[in-house]
């Protein structure tokens, strides 16, 4: 479903951040057929364990393979912190968010209604966070 969701996501996609079972090529070569060549986005998939090599092992050039070089260099904390694959968890945070205001399913039946339902439960959300956090002013 990979290559599906990124060709009607429609705009420019500077990024696609996934979970490390998406590792595999068969996901990469999906993205990349999905967007024009001249505006691909870039891949933040985390390599498994097993695949990282031991330091300076050479490496080919393709952005997977610099990715399992980098962390073997430098490690996986320092890749995801150059990489912002720290994004993925803020985005897990909004959904979770948004699953419990509401339940996790979706009660109607139509897509249009199941996205406007989806837009209540993001405004309800957001109403709730913005009341949540206090107004601070600097007084000098």
């Amino acid at each position: 479903m990979a290559g599906p969701l990124v060709e009607t996501a429609g705009g420019r996609i500077r990024s696609v951040i996934a979970d490390g079972a998406y590792f595999g090529a068969p996901t990469r070569n999906a993205i990349r057929n999905a967007r024009p060549a001249a505006s691909p986005p870039k891949i933040i998939i985390p390599p498994p364990r097993t695949a990282i090599p031991p330091p300076g092992t050479a490496h080919g050039g393709t952005e997977r393979e610099r990715y399992i070089a980098e962390i073997a260099a430098h490690g996986r904390i320092a890749w995801q912190k150059r990489t912002g694959y720290g994004k993925r968890s803020l985005a897990e945070t909004a959904i979770s968010r948004l699953k419990s205001c509401g339940g996790n399913t979706l009660r109607v039946c139509t897509f249009a209604a199941q996205c406007q339902g989806t837009g209540f439960r993001i405004a309800a959300v957001n109403r709730a966070t913005r009341h949540a956090k206090p107004i601070t002013v600097r007084v000098t």
